[in-house]
């Protein structure tokens, strides 16, 4: 167990065998910015900055359990596309929980603007390679 105070974020050197984060993964919605919810443009951005902090306080072998919105679009997995772009981390699990999540927010407040075709809630286990 480690406990990290806000103004010590970055500037502790310890090494993690385990990663779990539950990061903001909404889509902001016009006009309306929730730093508590929003997850960045697509949704996609703050989880891959957490992963980002956990590759910086990771080894090889370090896993991570997390869930994140993965937006469809043009039928690819913005999400997981990233995570395999980035070859730093295995995709070891990835179990859909919603296969439609948030879809009738994503109607009310125009989500096919970013052409989404629609947005999968996901349970993620990686590892780093």
């Amino acid at each position: 167990h480690f406990k990290i105070e806000k103004k010590h974020l970055f500037d502790f050197q310890q090494k993690f065998d385990l990663v779990v984060f539950n990061p903001p993964l909404g889509i902001p919605e016009k006009n309306n910015f929730r730093p508590h919810r929003d997850g960045g443009h697509l949704g996609t951005e703050v989880p891959l900055l957490f992963l980002d902090f956990a590759f910086l306080h990771a080894h090889k072998g370090t896993r991570c359990f997390f869930i994140a919105g993965d937006p469809i679009i043009g039928g690819t997995r913005a999400f997981q596309t990233e995570i395999e772009n980035q070859c730093r981390w295995n995709i070891n699990t990835r179990a859909v929980l919603d296969p439609h999540f948030n879809q009738s927010v994503a109607k009310i407040h125009e989500y096919d603007r970013f052409n989404i075709d629609r947005i999968e809630l996901v349970l993620y286990e990686v590892s780093l390679i």
